[in-house]
């Protein structure tokens, strides 16, 4: 499922049109949207308003391993050039000063750049950051819902010192989305792939799911395993990888160097 958080109707009216989203007629308190396996839900504005869609779209799509999730919406900066597009690096809330990093996996075209939220429209951009008011409340609450990897903030500049906020139209925000449509599916798509890579590693070898119920492996920990796993099946199929000397290794880390060193020291087989 991949699940899409916008504040204003302005923004999500153009997705919905590109995705040809559908209204869901039993949803209640917020408007939700949705074709296939995606959904979208118009949250409002602001952090907490952003937090709360959140956890109301989990709860009515239903709870899915390693969902996709992404917030996409209009934000200032100083300078950066109207219409740019920018995934969040860093997300920094200004109020609390808590930050979150979302890991870099995603080969997309976009840059990317620190976001700030901020409880207010930003005019004075004294500082290098992309400011908006959704992403903090909506990445700590999406965060719980699935890995951080497959968490993404994708945000296009509005305005900026020479074009202030108050001159932003509906019009103008349908265009600047239509303008970012290719990096948006492309985050979307993206993030939709390294969603299905970590299905697929957790259904591929038959010890699989026990060494990541023992362990903690990051996403690049993940597939490292699942390509260690995959040679282990070709080289050893009638051997068990998960064994008494395995059951010592305390991290995920050490599990992958001890995996690699008996693989290494399998026999050569002459076919």
């Amino acid at each position: 499922m991949i699940r899409l958080v916008v504040a204003l109707p302005a923004e999500a009216k153009p997705l919905i049109s590109y995705y040809r989203l559908k209204p869901a007629a039993e949803a209640r308190g917020f408007r939700i949207y949705q074709k296939d396996e995606m959904a979208l839900i118009v949250s409002g504005v602001g952090k907490a308003a952003a937090a709360a869609a959140t956890g109301y779209l989990q709860a009515w799509t239903g709870n899915q391993p390693n969902g996709v999730w992404i917030n996409v919406g209009m934000a200032g900066h100083r300078d950066l050039l109207l219409g740019e597009g920018i995934l969040a690096q860093q997300i920094t809330d200004r109020a609390t000063g808590r930050s979150w990093y979302p890991p870099p996996v995603l080969e997309v075209p976009s840059p990317r750049a620190p976001v700030l939220t901020v409880d207010k429209v930003e005019e004075d951009f004294e500082d290098d950051w992309v400011f908006e008011m959704e992403a903090a409340g909506f990445y700590e609450s999406a965060c719980r819902f699935s890995i951080s990897e497959l968490v993404q903030c994708f945000k296009i500049i509005s305005d900026n010192w020479s074009v202030p906020p108050r001159w932003l139209s509906t019009r103008q925000v349908d265009e600047l989305l239509e303008s970012r449509f290719p990096e948006i599916d492309a985050v979307v798509q993206a993030t939709a792939g390294l969603a299905a890579e970590l299905a697929a590693l957790s259904k591929d070898h038959p010890e699989l799911e026990k060494l990541l119920d023992r362990w903690h492996f990051t996403v690049s920990e993940q597939r490292r395993l699942h390509r260690l796993l995959q040679r282990w099946q070709a080289l050893a199929p009638e051997k068990e990888i998960f064994d008494r000397e395995l059951e010592r290794q305390k991290t995920g880390k050490e599990v992958l160097g001890a995996i690699q060193a008996r693989i290494e020291s399998l026999p050569v087989r002459l076919l």
